[in-house]
């Protein structure tokens, strides 16, 4: 086995920004900075007034309506949902 007689040389610079860019805590603090960036702009929109409205609306002949017979209660017949009448 032979060894090379001299290493490329490199900036100190350039040694010291690879070793703190391949620490392990270094990259789970730079996920948890962006973390709480989302969680901030997460709670700045949980303040804001909500802008939509949302209304419900069925049809009434979709509703099973149980009339007594032997097919109320049935759970093959669809339902919305909502009280039977």
């Amino acid at each position: 086995m032979s060894l090379p007689e001299t290493e490329p040389v490199r900036p100190v610079q350039d040694l010291i920004g690879d070793a703190v860019e391949k620490r392990p805590e270094m990259q789970q603090a730079v996920v948890d900075l962006k973390n709480r960036v989302v969680t901030k702009k997460a709670s700045k929109n949980a303040l804001l007034r909500p802008r939509s409205r949302w209304v419900f609306m069925a049809a009434p002949g979709l509703r099973a309506y149980r009339t007594g017979c032997a097919c109320a209660g049935d759970p093959f017949i669809p339902t919305t949902g909502l009280p039977d009448v």
